[in-house]
This record gives C-alpha cells, structure tokens and sequence, in this order.
C-alpha cells in the first residue's frame, strides 16, 4: 500500500527556507500602521461626535456676521449708509459661497432691564433686542417662544456677556459670580417704553450663545413689541447680516467683502478658517489610513506571490506525488493568519493607548466628549481583519494551482 508523507513538514521547512522576515516585517508595519489609523480616527470620531455634530462642529457649515465698513464721516452722519439694503441682500443670497443669509431684526423702542435673584442686588441697565430667524440659532429652542397674552419674554444672551460679568464688573464690585445654570433661574423685569407706552414684562434667561454677540429674543417677539412700541409703521433697514457659507477661506467670499466693504468679526473669521483646516485634516487623516491599508494589502499579496515563485518546482514536485494543492496552500495561509491576528492585536493596543493619553488632553477642552464604547471599533476591526485574511487565503489558494 503507497503512503504518503504529510507535507506539512516539508513545506514549512521550504518555507522557512526561502521566508523574507524584512517582507513579512515591512507588511506588519504597513497593515499596522493602515489598520490602526482606520479604527483611531473611527473611534475619534465616535467620541468626539458632539464636536462634529453639534450646530457649530467642524464639519458644519460656518455663520459670519456681516456689516458695513464705517468711517469717520459715516459716524457723523455725513457718509454712506450703513444699511443693507433689499438688493444687496438678494446680491449676497445669489452667490456662489452663500448657503443662507438673514437680516438681523432691532427693537426700535427704549428697553431697561432690572435683575434679582438669590444672592445678587438689583441691577438696572438699559439694553437693546435684536432677533434672527430660529434656524440659525445654536441653542435649545424648547422655551423658545412668545405669548402675548401671557407674556414672557425669553432671552439668550452671548457667553461673552456671561464672561465680562464673572471676570470684569463683579470682580471689581464684589459681586457673586454666576454661572449659566443660576443665570436661567434669575428674575429679569422688563420695561419698554415707546409710542406713549410703558410696561413692564417678565423676562427669562433660556439660553446662552457663542455664535451670535448679541441680546437675541425671538422674532415674533420683536414683530409684536415694534408694532406696539414704535409709531413708525416702516419697517427700518438691517445694519447686520448673518451668512451661512460651507467655506469661510473661500477666495471669492473674501474678495466680494472687500470689493463691496463689508466686514466680518475678525475672531469669527479666524475661528472659521481653524475649523476649515481641522476639517480636511481630519478628512486627510482618513484617507491616508485608508490608502497605506490598501498598500499593505498588496504588499502581502506581493511578498506571498513570490514566496510561492521561489518554491515552484518544489511544490511542482510535490505535487507530482500526489499532494493536494489545499494541503500545500495551508502554511502559507496559516501563515498569513497568524500575521493578520498579530497585526489586529498590536493595533487594538496602540489605539487603546493612544485614545486614552488623546481624551485626557481633550476633556478639560471639551468636557462634552463623553466616552463611547470601543465595541463598534473592535468590531470593525475585527471585520477589517476577515476580510484581509480571506483575500489572501484566496489569492494563495489560486497561486498555488
């Protein structure tokens, strides 16, 4: 009876043999570093997800406050008009760099605010509204809303305010400072006085705004109190614009300000240009990741393919007595599987790592990036890994024959 000797043994020794370590150490490497730059800006990505999602994340579209250029003589009263007006907006609507743009809205009457609370004195001060339409507010909108018939006037006030106060006027004054939370639960009286009336309404803190450096109300408010305040039925010109643009650095935008002397916030501008960047660098990152996996992938395949080159005859050979090409292909797939279970484990560690050392940088920063699970990431890994291993338990499986 004619036995076989398993070829297993004699593979392997041919194998190692005629094995490359810098290849197989050079498709490490490159499937590590493919692999492991995948799943860390996937798993960024999920953590930092309120950044990114949130109405001004990075990958948002940007807002950029518009206004006339004033000089000396515009001050005076002697100059152009710092107004836009109806055809200048629709001229900034049509172009190319404009997503949405809305006038701001001005109360047109005499407003005093007086505040108390738990710890605080009254505070008098005069103070102005304004109002946007509610899309381009980047706040919780729930109490957003007037009743004339019961009305409460709701009011989101910039973060900047909020600042000068702590760190400014109560510092010098020795006052209490406040935070957002106490700042809702203070009681604002309102008084408005225009077209031989006053009055006196309730206000409510409902918000706080980084977008907007203004005193915002909503616009049915604003509407309902320059009707019953003010005896000028027309309706005044706006002075400021808010544009939503995908690209704040876009040439064009820049040269249509200029050529029509329109400014911008410097730091709104700059701020936007930071978020561009961090945009395509995240999208770069990505992309980058993604290629040097590819790369890896046929590199492996490359480096299997000559492997099997160098030991053709000898598996010719074998083959001639009578073995299988699956009994001939199994070390070098058990091979490869080794390499690519290596590859996710290191992978998987370094992201670990790296993630933890990244959001303890990040937290103090951002104290939004809560934590999300690593499943999702282990998982795709863990499907990266499969299908790499199939595709060159395949490829090693037609070289062979």
């Amino acid at each position: 009876m004619k036995t076989h000797t398993s070829p297993q043994p004699l593979v392997w020794r041919l194998l190692r043999a005629h094995i490359s370590p810098l290849q197989l150490a050079a498709y490490t490497l490159a499937n590590l570093v493919g692999i492991f730059i995948i799943l860390l800006a996937f798993q960024l990505y999920r953590d930092l997800s309120p950044l990114l999602t949130q109405p001004d994340g990075i990958f948002s579209p940007q807002y950029l406050i518009l206004n006339k250029h004033l000089t000396a003589s515009d001050a005076l009263g002697l100059g152009s008009d710092p107004t836009f007006s109806q055809d200048e907006i629709d001229d900034l609507r049509r172009q190319p760099f404009t997503l949405r743009i809305a006038p701001f809205t001005a109360s047109r009457y005499d407003v005093t605010c007086t505040l108390s609370g738990q710890g605080l004195p009254p505070i008098s001060t005069d103070m102005f509204f304004e109002s946007v339409p509610d899309s381009f507010i980047d706040t919780d909108l729930t109490r957003w809303h007037f009743d004339p018939r019961q009305p409460v006037v709701p009011i989101i006030l910039p973060r900047s305010y909020l600042t000068l106060y702590n760190f400014g006027f109560a510092q010098t004054h020795a006052l209490p400072k406040v935070s957002e939370n106490l700042a809702t639960m203070i009681n604002l009286n309102i008084t408005l006085r225009g077209n031989h009336r006053q009055e006196t309404l309730q206000g409510r803190v409902v918000g706080f705004t980084t977008r907007l450096n203004t005193i915002l109300v909503p616009d049915d408010f604003i509407q309902w109190s320059n009707q019953r305040y003010t005896q000028d039925t027309d309706t005044p010109r706006p002075t400021r614009l808010i544009l939503q643009t995908d690209n704040p650095a876009d040439p064009q935008l820049a040269q249509y300000l200029d050529l029509h002397h329109y400014e911008t916030a410097d730091e709104t501008a700059t701020t936007s240009r930071a978020i561009l960047i961090l945009r395509l660098l995240t999208t770069l990152v990505i992309a980058v990741g993604t290629i040097v996996s590819l790369l890896s992938i046929y590199l492996l395949i490359l480096s299997i393919h000559l492997l099997i080159q160098k030991n053709t005859q000898k598996i010719q050979t074998l083959r001639l007595l009578g073995h299988t090409a699956r009994s001939l292909a199994r070390p070098y797939q058990t091979l490869v599987i080794l390499l690519n279970i290596l590859v996710l484990i290191l992978a998987l560690a370094l992201l670990i790592s790296l993630r933890s050392h990244l959001l303890h940088q990040l937290q103090p920063l951002f104290p939004q990036t809560a934590p999300r699970s690593l499943l999702p990431t282990i998982l795709l890994a863990l499907l990266i890994t499969l299908i790499l291993t199939y595709i060159n338990i395949r490829q090693i499986k037609n070289k062979i024959h």
